[in-house]
């Protein structure tokens, strides 16, 4: 297994504007970028396992390439682990093209819900073996694949067989470019004194930092005032 670590922008799963791939800020990212275009067009019946911490991005990720393979032409499918169910073991198989697997770490140890995904990720071999079209699968989880919470011995050795990559949280740095880059595509400048003060005050998640821009983007566009430090001190009160 190869794991290559990487850093990533954090916001809820949405098939909307908001989570494409153009709001996706690429940063170190670009690696992981490349790799899942390649295996959205590769044969091969690869599958990719995605880990980091919690609001590292992994599910903006999915979301923005779910609508990368669709507009390709592919019929895509996103579940959580435990949202998988005995109709998906045939059902999604046959129908999909690509099938994101999230949050690996809600399994937390239920004997049941693991051999259901194991018995799927068979399945889904079996029908790649079988069938001209093949079946491409991506996991996410918080934790690596051997650190994640699994009992189920072959279902474990399965996601270790995967190649690996690392979401990390962005820095301070990096979360100013991206929250600049953000607020850019709404049309917004955003100065790097703004920047710094509301990441200095702000929470420091960026999926909260987000729900700030939100804030602040109804708020200029009402008063039809620029974003300016004294405009962001009397919005929020710091």
């Amino acid at each position: 297994m190869r794991v290559t670590e990487l850093c990533q922008v954090p916001v809820a799963f949405s098939f909307g504007v908001e989570h494409a791939l153009s709001h996706f800020y690429v940063g170190r990212n670009q690696q992981l970028l490349t790799r899942l275009q390649q295996f959205l067009l590769q044969d091969s019946p690869d599958f990719l396992y995605i880990w980091g911490p919690s609001a590292s991005g992994k599910t903006h990720l999915l979301s923005a390439f779910t609508q990368v393979a669709r507009q390709q032409g592919m019929a895509t499918h996103y579940t959580a682990a435990l949202g998988l169910s005995e109709a998906s073991l045939l059902f999604d198989s046959r129908v999909f093209d690509l099938i994101m697997i999230d949050d690996l770490d809600g399994l937390n140890g239920n004997a049941l819900a693991e051999e259901r995904l194991f018995h799927f990720y068979n399945h889904c071999q079996l029908y790649n073996h079988c069938q001209q079209r093949k079946i491409k699968l991506i996991f996410a989880a918080q934790a690596s694949p051997h650190a994640v919470h699994i009992s189920l011995a072959d279902l474990l050795s399965r996601l270790r067989a995967a190649e690996a990559y690392r979401l990390q949280s962005l820095d301070d740095v990096e979360k100013q470019y991206a929250l600049q880059h953000r607020a850019e595509l709404r049309g917004l400048l955003l100065s790097d004194e703004v920047c710094l003060y509301i990441l200095n005050h702000g929470q420091r998640s960026f999926a909260e930092i987000m729900l700030l821009l939100d804030k602040i983007d109804q708020a200029s566009l009402a008063a039809k005032r620029r974003p300016t430090l004294p405009f962001i001190k009397n919005l929020f009160g710091w």
